[in-house]
């Protein structure tokens, strides 16, 4: 069996290797790595479906062609395998390894970088993050390019040597905002689709360029034909600015029919830096819009998080409550019991009952003490006129006061066990009242774990998982656009817009006969006659000074 290296498809990740088997052949399979999971083989008549990990060994009993089967993660694997060849009186077998490498990774695009040819076209570099492109799969139904107005343009595709980076050509591109949509039949060399994405791109028009002019060694005599003037000799010279650092104003000073050969250029390159600066404020606006909606989503995420948490509390504390109650519950039942004689339901007759006999006895100890009253009037009325009946008085006077004292021990007696048949009462009362309070608590908490708030709350920490991915989509879109409002204010910062003022041979200002370029911010360079390049010279000289100088 020969060792070669494979590419696993993304479809599932299943398809692995796959080779002819003949009769009573047995295939052993191992890997380097933990391999576990379901090993399909499809034999002649139907497919088996077994659970088996590193090492199962499978044996078909008929021709068939084995596939093993296994979803793993992304990168290299080795795999060894094994074919006995059972054949009677002469068993061979053979050893192998495949080297297996699983992509999962779809075409990713890098970047879109434009740029103008001459004749009107334009080219356009798509370069990818892997160099595993298909070939037969870069054709002009992958990439679409068109403009904001609506047209289109079919690109002619060609896929750059290294597989990194497709090169788009473009007929009759005009300057302007284009996008570029890279469509799903785009894949890698292992089926993977590229996910259509889409790319802006800019087309600016090209730089105009200024006539050259042919000056001669020496320009022709200005009055006399005949004399030669070495101020007519031709020259080039570079001015460099020290102080007055706008070239570009200065040289209008000098030559005021100077010309921006490259000015629609230079503004389309303002204009983009603007554009983009603006995109970028923008992005950065709805990035801090969907960070505020990813924070309130949080927040209500953990809201109902801690009202499901405090609501499992009161619920754990409501029964720990209840149980208590119960137990007190039984506790007064059995006090009540024994109370009233094992009858219950007769203790607020037997209160009522109290409430008589202490009423009646109370009536009674008050007549006994007017009774003593009334007496006592008479041993003192006797005391005074008949002494003989103050033995009879006194013995009266103490029966009454140990009556009375007997009255009030009941009487007290009364009281103790009706405040205690009241208090069991009263317990068993509040007892119900607790209860009812207990239970309309837990309906109201009703129940924290029910499928109904576990439902909620997931969908509410869905919806904060999505605006977090809002988040990230705006802050990845926010950082591009800065990149891009980066990338134009370069371009705009280095725009030049190549202004040129040509030299007129034939004029009589040796000034005017000098062609003027600039170059940069602070640089010109002159080619003239020497005559009009000392004079510009001073004139820069006396511009380009200290102010005060």
């Amino acid at each position: 069996m020969s060792t070669r290296q494979i590419l696993m498809t993304a479809a599932g990740l299943l398809v692995a290797f796959s080779t002819e088997l003949a009769c009573g052949q047995t295939v052993g399979v191992t890997g380097s790595q933990s391999l576990q999971g379901i090993y399909r083989v499809k034999a002649t008549g139907g497919e088996t479906t077994v659970t088996a990990s590193n090492g199962y060994v499978f044996s078909l009993s008929d021709p068939s062609t084995f596939t093993q089967s296994v979803i793993v993660p992304s990168g290299l694997y080795d795999q060894a395998v094994t074919i006995d060849y059972r054949k009677p009186g002469s068993p061979l077998s053979d050893f192998g390894t495949l080297q297996i490498y699983v992509d999962s990774e779809p075409p990713v695009v890098r970047s879109v970088l434009a740029s103008r040819k001459p004749g009107g076209q334009a080219e356009v570099v798509v370069s990818f993050a892997d160099a595993d492109l298909k070939p037969e799969t870069i054709i002009a139904a992958g990439f679409t390019v068109s403009k904001a107005g609506g047209s289109t343009i079919t690109p002619t595709p060609v896929l750059h040597e290294g597989g990194t980076s497709v090169i788009l050509t473009l007929v009759d591109a005009g300057v302007g905002a284009w996008e570029l949509t890279v469509t799903a039949s785009v894949q890698d060399l292992v089926g993977n689709e590229h996910a259509e994405s889409k790319h802006s791109f800019m087309l600016t028009e090209g730089s105009l360029r200024g006539e050259q002019i042919e000056y001669p060694q020496y320009l022709a005599p200005e009055f006399k034909q005949d004399e030669l003037n070495p101020g007519d000799r031709v020259d080039t010279r570079v001015v460099q600015l020290y102080y007055y650092r706008n070239a570009r104003t200065l040289a209008e000073i000098i030559n005021r029919s100077i010309e921006d050969l490259n000015q629609t250029a230079f503004d389309d390159a303002q204009k983009f830096a603007e554009n983009a600066r603006i995109d970028a404020e923008n992005a950065t606006d709805a990035r801090r819009t969907q960070e505020q909606r990813a924070v309130d989503a949080a927040a209500k995420t953990r809201q109902m998080e801690q009202k499901i948490a405090e609501a499992k509390a009161a619920l754990a504390k409501n029964k720990l409550e209840t149980e208590k109650l119960a137990e007190e519950e039984t506790q007064t039942e059995n006090a009540i019991i024994a109370v009233t004689n094992g009858q219950p339901a007769t203790l607020d007759a037997q209160i009522k009952g109290l409430d008589s006999k202490m009423l009646t006895q109370s009536q009674t100890n008050e007549t006994l003490l007017k009774n003593i009253a009334d007496k006592q009037l008479e041993l003192d009325a006797a005391k005074k006129n008949d002494a003989a009946k103050v033995p009879a008085l006194e013995k009266e006077i103490e029966v009454l006061r140990k009556q009375l004292q007997d009255g009030e021990t009941q009487l007290t007696a009364l009281k103790t066990q009706r405040s205690a048949q009241r208090s069991l009462q009263l317990r068993s009362e509040q007892i119900k009242l607790n209860r009812k309070r207990l239970t309309d608590e837990a309906t109201a908490l009703g129940d924290p774990t029910s499928t109904t708030k576990q439902n909620e709350l997931t969908n509410q920490q869905q919806t904060e998982i999505a605006e977090r991915n809002r988040l990230l989509t705006s802050e990845q879109a926010e950082n591009r656009r800065i990149e891009e409002q980066f990338r134009r204010e370069v371009v705009a910062g280095i725009a030049d817009r190549n202004s040129y003022a040509k030299g007129k041979l034939n004029s009589r200002d040796p000034v005017t006969q000098v062609s003027i370029s600039v170059v940069g911010e602070s640089r010109l360079q002159l080619r003239g006659p020497v005559k009009g390049l000392n004079k510009i010279c001073r004139m820069i000289h006396q511009l380009d000074s200290p102010v005060g100088q």
